[in-house]
């Protein structure tokens, strides 16, 4: 039988003085008391966490959030858009986008896109755009 060293006692078994069920009782009380300390912790840590980032970040803009960060190199991706987009001349792409108010850098600019259909999505997602009133795609998509 296990014992309580100090004391002599027996803890568990037909010679202890606390029943199973009471000793069963008094562990998951144990347990509970256990996890809730655990998840209070984890709340504790989440907030500290969330209070640093937006301390630091609530008033900054984008372009300051951004500032410094260079892509050495683009996402890799196998979309395409369709021919004919690929097929519009430069001077057209130039005019759809002053049109359309859209800002680009960079080597290999996609042509603009009108619409999410020409941007190939799987049509459930079409659908759940159309459904959300979402019909074309903005400048910044």
């Amino acid at each position: 039988p296990k014992t309580n060293e100090e004391k002599g006692e027996v803890l568990v078994g037909p010679q202890a003085k606390v029943s199973l069920l009471d000793r069963t009782t008094e562990l998951r009380k144990q347990a509970a008391e256990f996890h809730e300390n655990e998840l209070q912790k984890m709340a504790k840590i989440e907030a500290e966490l969330l209070k640093s980032v937006t301390q630091k970040k609530a008033l900054m803009s984008v372009q300051d959030l951004a500032s410094g960060v260079t892509y050495d190199s683009s996402i890799k991706t196998s979309w395409t858009p369709p021919r004919y987009l690929q097929r519009m001349s430069h001077e057209k792409c130039e005019l759809l986008r002053k049109q359309w108010h859209i800002h680009c850098e960079g080597d290999n600019v996609p042509p603009p896109i009108k619409n999410f259909v020409e941007m190939k999505f799987p049509r459930p997602i079409l659908s759940v755009l159309k459904s959300k009133g979402i019909l074309k795609p903005t400048p910044i998509q």
